[in-house]
């Protein structure tokens, strides 16, 4: 899910993406040596297939009847310790429960790709490592694409407050923003705020 969606069309999200990523901040300098990397993260729209097909990045609902995941975050850490954390709240018919976590690194790669190696996965007390159908000798597509999504994005506009990743396929972007002007727009509409 996402708050774009419905709101504009897909080509016109692509068509912004476009005008957005000509003017990048932090192309000069890369978005690897950009201040503004680090932080806490909301995704705002993605065009992923694969998330919507799955209802979210790791694929929960898949696996849990009556189970949503309606949001991404992502935490960034940058420095000697180059972490991602993916964090999607768990709904259960309506009822919040224990997130799920992804807990992995990043690391910059030739043509500005942005590689996220998941490590592994955390709900409550339960962790489990992220699908690999090489070490299984088997192939389960939708559970192996579903934490893979986003292993090899590029970062293709930087600011303070926006971050926009181009997937493998052109036409797949994820859109976050930064995770406090989230938080402040809702304090100002009057809605719940995120911890």
């Amino acid at each position: 899910d996402s708050s774009l969606e419905g709101s504009v069309g897909a080509e016109e999200v692509l068509d912004l993406v476009a005008d957005l990523e000509a003017v990048d901040p932090s192309y000069d300098d890369g978005w690897m040596y950009s201040p503004h990397l680090e932080g806490a993260w909301r995704l705002l729209y993605s065009s992923s297939p694969t998330m919507r097909r799955n209802g979210g990045l790791v694929g929960f609902p898949l696996m849990k009847s009556g189970v949503q995941t309606p949001e991404l975050f992502m935490s960034i850490q940058t420095g000697r310790v180059q972490a991602v954390t993916f964090e999607e709240p768990v709904l259960t018919e309506g009822v919040e429960g224990e997130p799920v976590l992804v807990e992995a690194t990043w690391k910059a790669m030739p043509n500005d790709v942005m590689q996220i190696s998941p490590r592994r996965i955390v709900r409550g007390d339960a962790s489990w490592e992220p699908a690999n159908s090489q070490l299984r000798g088997e192939v389960d597509f939708d559970q192996d694409k579903a934490v893979r999504v986003m292993s090899a994005c590029r970062p293709i506009y930087l600011d303070e407050d926006l971050l926009i990743l181009r997937g493998q396929v052109e036409s797949v972007i994820f859109v976050f923003e930064r995770r406090k002007s989230y938080e402040n727009r809702l304090a100002n509409q009057g809605g719940p705020s995120e911890q």
